[in-house]
Parts: structure tokens; C-alpha cells; sequence
């Protein structure tokens, strides 16, 4: 099974975002992080309400609700539009108010702080950053203690000659494959997920990183080792 699809919803909540919401709540494929309103069939504080409304109706109190812009930003405000949704956007039901309360920032911090907020968990810890750039991590960190490992062995003794230019350019052009390949699988997960909108999952994501992690971590302690000798 893959990993749901974090979304926010940006929304002004007339009828038919009031189902669009229900219905994301309700999928397994997705995983609704956070509403944030905006004036539309009703002004945004309306919204805000009515998308808190909505989510205690579904029994998600849990997610936040982040209060946007009270006009544009390049044109009058030409207020609400009543005769679309009714003047409380959900057909004149006047339902009760909410017992819940939108959170302390704006739509667009909320949005900002939801973009950086970490993917996954790993062994029920937050990990700060996504699994693929953990795994880029690991993978470097795994070739860092193999080279300390070893040692820093001299490659060029004191007193010969620098390596040739022929020698240089080879090497140089060994690094770029050596990149490119290790890069191949991260590549096909992040293809994959651009082109059919579905993540993969962390561990494989994870995997994915480990060899360009390899590599990079490799060539760089390479290069120092080079410098230093």
C-alpha cells in the first residue's frame, strides 16, 4: 500500500467544498494536513467557521484550520456571493457554530510551516527531514566511517610528481558516472512520483538515497585525501 498524499485544502466552504472535504477525509490515499479559507461564496471569516464546522461534523477536530486573506491583494473586495450557497455558504441551514478554534497563524505562514513539515517517522521518531534525503544522509554517513576506517592512506608520495592531466581527467570523468549512476534511483522514484501522483514509500525512498549518499560522501573524502597528500 502506498504512503497517502499530504495535501492542504484551500478553501472557502460552500456545498460543493464541503463534499470535496468530506470526500479527501474520507480517502485512504489521502492524508488532509490542513485547511486553510479564503473569501469566496462567503467572507473568509465565515469560511474559517464553516470549515471548523465541517470538520467536527467529520470527527477530525484534529486538523488545523488556518484563516487566509480578507480581500485581494489587487483589486476591491466585491463581497460574498449569497445567491450561490446561501449567506451562510452551506444552503441557509444555520448550523451551530463550532466548539473549535482556527490556529495562531495565517494561511500563508500555516502553508509555509506544512511545505517543511518532515514526511515520516522512523521507529516512531520524527525525522527531520524527508526519507530520501535521510537516506542521502545515511549513505553518505555510512562511506564517511569507512574512509575514517581505513585511514587516510597517501596517494601520492612526497616528492613525485602531481598526477598528470590525463590521469586528472579521468578521474574527473569516473566521478560523473560514478554520480550518475548512483542518482539513477532517486531519479526513478522522484519520476515516478511526478508522473502519476503517487509517492512511493518511505523505505523505499529511503533506499533509493543510500547510494548517492555513497558516492558523493566518497568522492569528497577522495578529493581531501588528494588535497592533503
Amino acid at each position: 500500500m502506498t504512503t497517502p498524499r499530504k495535501i492542504v485544502i484551500d478553501t472557502d466552504p460552500g456545498i460543493d467544498d464541503s463534499m470535496a472535504i468530506f470526500y479527501a477525509l474520507a480517502s485512504p490515499e489521502l492524508e488532509v494536513v490542513g485547511l486553510t479559507t479564503i473569501f469566496g461564496n462567503v467572507e473568509t471569516e465565515l469560511a474559517t467557521t464553516n470549515a471548523l464546522r465541517l470538520l467536527e461534523i467529520a470527527g477530525r477536530s484534529d486538523i488545523p484550520v488556518a484563516h487566509g486573506a480578507d480581500k485581494p491583494l489587487a483589486m476591491p473586495y466585491r463581497g460574498a456571493v449569497a445567491f450561490v450557497h446561501g449567506s451562510d455558504g452551506q444552503g441557509d441551514v444555520f448550523l451551530p457554530p463550532p466548539t473549535t478554534d482556527p490556529v495562531d497563524v495565517d494561511a500563508a505562514d500555516f502553508l509555509i510551516r506544512a511545505a517543511k513539515t518532515p514526511s515520516w517517522r522512523l521507529w516512531t521518531a520524527q525525522m527531520p527531514v524527508c526519507a530520501r534525503c535521510t537516506g542521502i544522509y545515511f549513505g553518505a554517513a555510512i562511506a564517511a566511517a569507512i574512509q575514517v576506517a581505513r585511514g587516510l592512506q597517501p596517494s601520492v608520495n612526497r616528492g613525485v610528481a602531481p598526477r598528470a592531466p590525463e590521469r586528472l581527467a579521468l578521474c574527473v570523468a569516473t566521478a560523473r558516472v560514478m554520480l550518475a549512476f548512483a542518482a539513477l534511483p532517486s531519479a526513478a522514484t522522484l519520476v515516478y512520483e511526478w508522473t502519476t501522483g503517487v509517492m512511493p514509500s518511505n523505505a523505499l525512498r529511503f533506499a533509493a538515497g543510500i547510494p548517492l549518499g555513497v558516492v558523493v560522501a566518497w568522492l569528497v573524502v577522495s578529493a581531501a585525501e588528494n588535497q592533503v597528500n
